[in-house]
C-alpha cells in the first residue's frame, strides 16, 4: 500500500520487479522483448531480457511478485489468500478542436511497445 506515506517507504512491489521464477521463464524467451530501435541502441535494459529486472512483463494477470521459493510452501502459494484489488480512474476531458492531434494508443509512451511512439 502506497497510501501510508508517512508510516513506511512505499512496497517496491509497486514497481513490478521480476522473481526469480519469472526471471528463469523471460530468459528461456527466444525473441526479444519488443523496443524501439532508439532504445535498443541506447542499450535501454528493458530491450533484452538478461537486463530486464521489472516492469510490464512481470506484473501480468495470474503473476507473482514475491519470490515463491522464499516465501510459500510451493510453487503456487496454495496456502495464501489471492488479493484483490480495485482501481478507480478519472478521466477529463473536453470535445476536440480543429487540429487537434488524435488520440495515442497506451503503446505509444512504453520502453518496449516497438512502435517508436507513433500512433498507429
Amino acid at each position: 500500500n502506497t497510501n501510508r506515506a508517512g508510516e513506511r517507504k512505499p512496497s517496491p512491489l509497486v514497481e513490478c520487479p521480476c522473481t526469480p521464477q519469472r526471471r528463469k521463464q523471460l530468459l528461456a524467451r527466444k525473441e526479444a522483448p519488443p523496443c524501439s530501435k532508439a532504445l535498443i541502441e541506447a542499450g535501454n535494459p528493458a530491450c533484452n531480457w538478461s537486463t530486464y529486472v521489472g516492469g510490464v512483463f512481470c506484473c501480468h494477470d495470474q503473476e507473482f511478485l514475491i519470490d515463491t521459493d522464499e516465501e510459500c510452501s510451493d510453487s503456487l502459494c496454495s496456502e495464501a489468500i489471492p488479493d484483490l484489488v480495485y482501481g478507480k480512474v478519472t478521466v477529463f476531458y473536453e470535445d476536440a478542436e480543429p487540429g487537434a492531434r488524435d488520440v495515442e494508443r497506451g503503446a505509444c509512451c512504453s520502453a518496449t511497445s516497438g512502435d517508436e511512439g507513433k500512433s498507429q
